[in-house]
């Protein structure tokens, strides 16, 4: 992971820790309430796009390293585990 993907995880949770925090302050006011619902779905929609782009990021890596381990050693052990982690990085995908 990046420090980059590390500082994006850190800053998102954060802000869904405060908007819970906020909402449950929030239940007995109706119209901000209401408000806080939409901003925990578009939290929620924000981290779903991040972690795709995320998923797809590392299916191709994998995919560019198990193409270019198997043209340099087709007989590497690694091999199995690397196609084993790209089906079920499918699975989640």
């Amino acid at each position: 992971m990046t420090r980059d993907q590390s500082t994006k995880i850190v800053l998102m949770m954060g802000s869904i820790y405060l908007c819970y925090s906020a909402y449950f302050l929030s239940a007995d006011f109706e119209n901000i309430s209401e408000f806080m619902k939409f901003i925990m779905a578009s939290l929620y929609l924000y981290h779903g796009i991040s972690n795709s782009q995320s998923l797809r990021y590392c299916l191709d890596k994998i995919s560019d390293f198990v193409e270019e381990t198997e043209r340099v050693n087709p007989h590497d052990l690694s091999l199995e585990s690397l196609c084993l982690k790209q089906k079920l990085l499918w699975y989640t995908f």
